[in-house]
């Protein structure tokens, strides 16, 4: 083996960030580069245009050593160099023997836990939610069905049961688990927020998550009972800070609840498990994951906590709220990156969406194996967990990580102050930060700054999008009639684990989990749930009407390319223009350049369209745009736009008949919302 050393930039000279300076202000023809090259984030800081060892590194390693406080660079002192990370899928298909056949397949090819996410009915405590958007685990039959030939007691569950964590839990156990590894999935302010609904109470669910984390620890060595899943302050549009705050201060109420219930710092930190969404930015979804860890080692000291219960365990999902619904192929992108982010920040699982997630709560069988598919190829091909702390050291990285978490402590502190995070809830502080977050997303969004490829970007208006699963609700609910019993529980109070064991035993028993959360008792507490969005709805929404139309029409609404001059001319703002309408689902219709306003009238009139769009060069449409215009109008065109920023001859177009303008940066779905205005029911 040589001892030489290869360096990459060998046969480069060294160029100083000022030499750098001076060619980024000649080259721009500005003596403002930094901060017209830098990027805002919604952070309410700004991304460097260069980082370099002159002005970033620092003499020591800010972020520390892998496996040492403040665990920046992750928990464990070899990475995941050891086996890897923890391989997990969600399951959510109603019909149980479907369940029980894609749960089997998911752990035959290399899936090492699996997600069982409860339908509503168990999530907030509404009877008519049976089976709706998850399984229907309300009988310990159930759970028998879901795990036949399934050995509970040595494959990793996560629960996701919303409001009946505590009957859920109690259902597997009476099933043989929960096996290590397994997450219980307790999450009472979570649920609350997500589904605004709570029917124990808040005060009720955290004393049954203390009970439930007591019992866990003394019977369930490597099991963890409490999860604090920052996903519904993601999906309603809150910025990474503010989702690293809310699931700061989540972790902060439990640590408490659980102290105050009697368990000690280290045995209450170690039933904590945190379930962050990641997206398709990579840098700050790794910046994301370490910098949750940096936080919450900061607390835990604080809290009186050793060392080593200081740090935090990470769950990643892909977040749903940058998946997209039209194109879906394109989700694969998303969570490809994601998911890579994830294994790269040193997640201890990671749970990668399938790519047709946003069409309905069921995924076909097909999308479920390229997305465990996906985990095993930057596994086992690009060998992600060989590396530890693989961009440990970058400039870059180590800043960004710094900076969201000064601005998340920010916020935390002032989750704080407003009296934790049960309050700020409940009394709308969160929500207020997440609304003024969004409203700024929406903007950018609508420009097209935050584009969304498939969606905003680059749509396949003809495409056929894939069918997803439709279980029948009413036959899978009447044959779980028969399993259910209406037995009732009588449950201790909350204490060190008792009232816990008396739910095991009501499931054992014969319990159905209804009436185990009918007997915790309580008031319930209502909220306004978070909203739960997706980046693409508001174009998506454009899209379903245009297939709505084409269905009842035979033909899609369109948009007439009024293309002036020969091809060369019209071609780049004629391709601009078919993007931006097809987006909103308006089919642009191309016949070619024209020369004269009669031959382009008589052409706009023959293609049967109301909405027209003026396409060429700023010169052309000096010569020609308004003379064109009247063309267009006297020919019936109901709504005219031009392609293009008018700059000073705004007035003098609007004059001539042109009712909007679409350009590079402007609200594209104002423009959108006038066209199909104007085009009526």
């Amino acid at each position: 083996m040589s001892d030489d050393t290869f360096e990459l930039a060998a046969s480069f000279p060294a160029t100083s960030y000022a030499e750098w300076l001076e060619a980024a202000e000649k080259a721009l023809k500005r003596g403002d580069v930094e901060k017209a090259l830098a990027t805002r984030t919604y952070e309410g800081f700004a991304l460097k245009p260069l980082y370099s060892a002159e002005r970033d590194a620092t003499a020591a390693d800010p972020a520390g050593l892998p496996g040492l406080a403040p665990f920046t660079r992750g928990a464990d002192a070899a990475g995941r160099t050891a086996g890897g990370w923890d391989i997990r899928q969600t399951l959510t298909h109603p019909d149980l023997s479907h369940a029980n056949a894609g749960l089997r397949e998911d752990l035959e090819n290399s899936v090492t836990s699996v997600a069982l996410r409860l339908d509503r009915a168990a999530q907030t405590g509404d009877a008519d939610g049976m089976a709706e958007a998850g399984l229907p685990l309300h009988s310990t039959a159930c759970w028998q069905a879901l795990l036949a030939n399934v050995p509970a007691g040595s494959t990793a569950l996560a629960l996701e049961a919303g409001a009946s964590f505590l009957p859920a839990a109690a259902m597997l156990a009476a099933a043989g688990g929960p096996a290590p590894g397994s997450r219980l999935g307790a999450d009472p302010l979570g649920a609350l927020a997500a589904n605004g609904l709570l029917p124990q109470g808040l005060e009720q669910a955290l004393a049954d998550m203390a009970d439930l984390a007591a019992h866990t620890a003394q019977n369930c060595p490597h099991v963890a009972a409490v999860t604090v899943d920052a996903s519904a302050y993601d999906a309603a549009g809150a910025s990474e800070s503010q989702t690293l705050a809310a699931a700061m201060a989540t972790g902060t109420a439990y640590l408490r609840a659980m102290v105050d219930a009697g368990m000690s710092v280290d045995d209450a930190c170690g039933q904590i498990v945190f379930r962050l969404p990641l997206g398709p930015d990579q840098f700050f979804a790794i910046a994301k994951l370490r910098a949750a860890r940096k936080l919450w080692a900061r607390i835990a000291e604080v809290a009186g906590a050793s060392e080593t219960a200081r740090a935090a365990r990470i769950d990643a999902v892909t977040a749903n709220r940058n998946l997209a619904e039209r194109d879906p192929y394109t989700n694969l992108l998303r969570t490809t990156l994601a998911g890579f982010a994830a294994a790269v920040g040193a997640a201890d699982s990671i749970t990668i969406a399938p790519y047709d997630a946003a069409l309905g709560p069921v995924s076909d069988d097909f999308a479920r194996r390229v997305a465990r598919n996906t985990q095993l190829l930057l596994k086992e091909e690009s060998n992600l967990h060989r590396v530890m702390d693989p961009g440990g050291g970058s400039w870059f990285l180590e800043d960004l990580t710094a900076k969201l978490a000064q601005s998340s402590w920010a916020i935390f502190q002032e989750i704080e102050r407003a009296g934790g995070m049960a309050k700020a809830l409940t009394e709308g502080l969160v929500a207020g930060q997440v609304e003024a977050t969004w409203a700024e997303r929406q903007k950018n969004l609508a420009r097209r700054r935050d584009p969304l490829t498939g969606v905003s970007e680059f749509p396949n208006i003809a495409e056929d999008l894939p069918e997803v699963p439709e279980p029948d609700l009413s036959a899978i609910r009447a044959g779980l009639s028969a399993r259910l019993s209406d037995k009732a529980v009588t449950l201790p109070a909350a204490g060190q684990g008792e009232r816990t064991a008396a739910a095991i035993q009501a499931a054992k028993d014969g319990a159905s989990l209804t009436a185990i959360l009918a007997a915790l008792g309580g008031s319930a507490t209502r909220i306004q749930p978070l909203p739960r969005r997706r980046f693409g709805e508001a174009f998506e929404a454009m899209r379903d009407e245009s297939d709505r139309r084409a269905k009842r029409d035979g033909k899609r609404p369109a948009v007439f390319l009024a293309n002036l001059g020969p091809l060369a001319t019209y071609t780049p703002r004629a391709t601009f223009a078919r993007n931006a309408f097809e987006a909103g689902g308006l089919q642009a219709l191309d016949q070619g350049g024209f020369e004269d306003a009669a031959a382009l009238a008589a052409a706009f009139k023959a293609s049967g369209a109301k909405l027209a769009v003026l396409c060429s060069s700023d010169r052309r449409y000096g010569e020609q745009a308004e003379e064109m215009a009247r063309a267009l109008k006297a020919a019936g065109c109901t709504w005219l736009a031009l392609a293009g920023n008018p700059g000073e001859a705004r007035e003098a177009y609007q004059a001539a008949g042109i009712d909007d303008f679409v350009a590079m940066g402007g609200d594209l779905l104002a423009v959108l919302q006038a066209a199909w205005g104007a085009l009526g029911a």
